[in-house]
C-alpha cells in the first residue's frame, strides 16, 4: 500500500463517519468547562515521542481507557456520554488517536463544529505523525508508541485485523482485510512499548 493509498483512506473514512453525524440541531450546552484548548500549534511527533517515554504511560493512556464504553455510546448515538466520557481520558492522554476521532464525530453530531474540527486537525496529525515515520513495510515499518497505537491506524484505514505476528526486529506483522475483501499486511515497530517493558522488568533484557 502505498502513502498516498494511505492517506486516500483515511479521507475517505473520516468522510463516511462524519456524514454519520452532521444533521443535528446544536448544542444549547456548547461550551464544555472541563476541556481544555486543543486549538494551538502541535508538534505531533514530538508529543508522541514524548508520551511514549513517559513512565507512567500505561497509567496514562492505558489502564483504564475508555473505548469499548465510548463505541457502545457511539454506536448508540448518546453523543453526550461520548463527550463527558472523552473530556477527561484526552486531557490525561492527548495522544488516543480512537478518542480523538471519537470526541471529532460527537462534537459534530452535537453542532460543535469547531470543536469537531479541532478534533479532527488532532486526528488527522496524529495519523499523520505514524504514516511519515515509514513505509509500512518490513524494512521501513512504521513507528509507533503503543500496540494499541498500532491497531488505532489500522481502524483508520478502514481495515480489519486478522492476524498479528512479531517478527525479526521486534517488529509487529499486521495482517488485515480491506473492505473489499484484498488481505494486507501493515510493519509497525512500537520502540517506546519495548523501552517501557524493559524499563518495567530490567532482568528481562538481559
Amino acid at each position: 500500500m502505498t502513502r498516498r493509498r494511505t492517506r486516500e483512506r483515511v479521507a475517505a473514512t473520516l468522510a463516511v463517519l462524519l456524514a454519520l453525524g452532521c444533521a443535528s440541531t446544536p448544542d444549547a450546552d456548547a461550551i464544555d468547562p472541563d476541556q481544555v484548548s486543543w486549538a494551538g500549534p502541535v508538534d505531533f511527533t514530538d508529543l508522541r515521542t514524548r508520551y511514549g517515554d513517559r513512565e507512567d504511560f500505561t497509567a496514562v493512556c492505558e489502564t483504564g481507557r475508555p473505548l469499548r464504553e465510548l463505541y457502545e455510546a457511539a454506536n448508540a448515538e448518546d453523543w453526550q456520554r461520548v463527550l463527558d466520557v472523552s473530556a477527561p481520558w484526552l486531557v490525561d492522554c492527548p495522544v488516543d488517536i480512537d478518542v480523538h476521532f471519537l470526541r471529532m464525530v460527537a462534537c459534530r453530531a452535537r453542532g460543535r463544529a469547531i470543536d469537531a474540527h479541532h478534533h479532527e486537525v488532532w486526528f488527522h496529525g496524529l495519523i499523520d505523525s505514524v504514516l511519515r515515520s515509514g513505509r509500512g513495510v518490513l524494512g521501513d515499518p512504521y513507528i509507533a508508541i503503543s500496540v494499541s497505537e498500532e491497531y488505532a491506524v489500522i481502524r483508520a484505514l478502514r481495515l480489519d485485523p486478522e492476524e498479528q505476528r512479531l517478527v525479526e526486529g521486534g517488529v509487529d506483522a499486521i495482517t488485515a482485510r480491506e473492505p473489499g475483501g484484498e488481505s494486507i499486511t501493515l510493519y509497525f515497530r512500537a520502540d517506546a512499548h519495548w523501552r517501557r517493558l524493559q524499563r518495567a522488568f530490567p532482568a528481562a533484557g538481559n
